[in-house]
């Protein structure tokens, strides 16, 4: 049961994976050719990210973006460098503005987590998830955040281990204190099981159908091969 828990991992871009603070001098920044795709990567964040990867799949991006002509098709540039892994399924662009929730495929529950240096959207995503703060260079002073935290200058493995950690914890709590939590992902799983199970049922009459005609077929071959008496 505890290995069939669905876990999401949604990850910002802006301060996030990219150093987005370093590279601002004025709004106008954000509107001119080659600024989201020239963006310098936090390589540990990156690598971290890689890592844990390779053991959980189910990890997007989620990142606002700007009315900037760019910002889409120079996000996924820079995606497709640095995390080629992420599918464009697994890319969300939100308008700056909009509801994130409107755009996440699905109830999000505490299994799904967002990784994010902003405080505000954090708060916003713990009303229904579980947020994850990405300690920067800009926001290591605010203390306003006292949930999960994980530091943009560890190392790589650490990383990649801090945020299973951190999913494991949540699958656990959930497990033990909230009862109707465990009693939906068991209605899931039976749900999905019985799916299979219908879909396995089927291609086996679908199997036997095939089968039986061709036998037909085959029989009445027979019988115009057999010489009449």
């Amino acid at each position: 049961m505890y290995n069939e828990f669905k876990c999401r991992l949604f990850v910002d871009m802006d301060g996030t994976l990219n150093c987005f603070n370093n590279h601002i001098d004025s709004i106008d920044a954000l509107y001119k050719k080659g600024f989201f795709e020239n963006l310098s990567p936090r390589n540990q964040v990156i690598k971290g990210l890689k890592e844990f990867m390779k053991h959980d799949k189910e990890v997007y991006i989620l990142t606002n973006i700007s009315n900037s002509k760019y910002a889409v098709d120079e996000k996924n540039k820079w995606i497709d460098k640095y995390l080629p892994d992420i599918d464009k399924q697994h890319r969300i662009f939100v308008p700056f503005g909009e509801d994130v929730f409107t755009y996440v495929q699905n109830k999000i529950t505490p299994t799904d987590f967002l990784l994010d240096d902003s405080i505000e959207n954090l708060k916003y995503w713990d009303k229904n998830g579980t947020g994850i703060k990405l300690i920067n260079e800009v926001n290591d002073k605010d203390s306003s955040w006292d949930g999960e935290e994980i530091h943009c200058n560890k190392d790589s493995l650490a990383i990649a281990y801090q945020l299973k950690s951190i999913q494991n914890r949540c699958i656990l709590n959930e497990l033990m204190y909230n009862k109707d939590f465990f009693i939906e992902e068991e209605k899931k799983n039976v749900e999905l099981k019985e799916k299979n199970h219908s879909i396995s049922i089927a291609d086996r009459m679908k199997n036997a159908k095939q089968k039986a005609s061709q036998q037909t077929k085959e029989t009445k071959k027979l019988q115009k091969d057999i010489p009449q008496r």
